[in-house]
């Protein structure tokens, strides 16, 4: 979902969530993502 959705259509609360519902933990790409999204 992440790579084939979220990412092409610059969808950042998508990403963000599909991120959380994973479990995955990057402190860079968490902090990017909400970056985007306060920049939005």
């Amino acid at each position: 979902l992440y790579g084939d959705f979220a990412d092409p259509f610059n969808l950042s609360e998508c990403k963000l969530s599909i991120v959380h519902c994973a479990g995955h933990f990057d402190v860079t790409l968490i902090e990017s993502l909400w970056s985007e999204i306060i920049e939005q």
